[in-house]
């Protein structure tokens, strides 16, 4: 089976995982013991990385009941990204062989109405908590231009797009996708426990589509 393929599988996995979430009673009991832990020991080998956001009540490796190692996690608020994120990215696929790529932005966020807030100076932010809402503020931008309803999830999911087109400029993430050893995914974590698929990116991208996600 190639890479790519391996990726399209991996993605049907992670949905039938969160089928199993959100459906309560088919959640598979996850494997803890000590020998689980011990073939973990010297090396990793995640099939996939997710980038989401730190919020705690949308945990990956949980919502879509996987298990350890399975999944090389970049938490950070607002699912936004920076050099060291997309480096992170970087290493879980060139390092440890990940096939699929996933930005998981979430309903309800945070750091989004935060950013949106600030925006319309409803609300100010000391520290750097201010320097990662500045990072969602073009998507805020971009969704009070292009829309008059929705503001608040329609910022949420341009959001994800934008993060998602971020990682896709990556020279060492383009690559991979080139050689279709790798597949990009957008995605968004409902209230209700449910992941509803955006954007998936693979192989033979044409410009149109590219552009697409440049919504800003």
């Amino acid at each position: 089976m190639t890479r790519m393929l391996e990726a399209k599988e991996y993605l049907k996995r992670l949905l039938k995982g969160n089928e199993n979430f959100y459906n309560k009673d088919n959640y598979e009991e996850v494997d803890i013991s000590n020998n689980k832990i011990e073939s973990l020991r010297e090396n990793q080998y995640p099939f996939g990385v997710v980038v989401s956001c730190s919020d705690s009540r949308i945990t990956p490796t949980i919502v879509f009941n996987q298990g350890l190692g399975d999944l090389f996690e970049i938490r950070i608020a607002g699912n936004v990204m920076n050099e060291d994120a997309l480096g992170s990215i970087e290493y879980g696929v060139e390092v440890g062989g990940a096939s699929i790529v996933m930005v998981l932005g979430h309903e309800n966020c945070g750091a989004v109405k935060g950013a949106i807030d600030q925006f319309e100076e409803k609300a100010e932010f000391n520290g750097s908590i201010k320097y990662v809402l500045k990072k969602i503020e073009p998507s805020v931008k971009y969704v009070k231009t292009h829309f008059k309803e929705d503001i608040y999830l329609n910022t949420i999911k341009v959001n994800i797009k934008n993060t998602l087109d971020i990682i896709y400029e990556s020279p060492i993430i383009k690559e991979f996708i080139e050689k279709k050893e790798i597949i990009l995914v957008s995605a968004l974590y409902k209230s209700d426990g449910k992941v509803e698929v955006l954007e998936v990116i693979e192989s033979n991208i044409d410009n149109q589509l590219i552009n697409s996600l440049k919504v800003i």
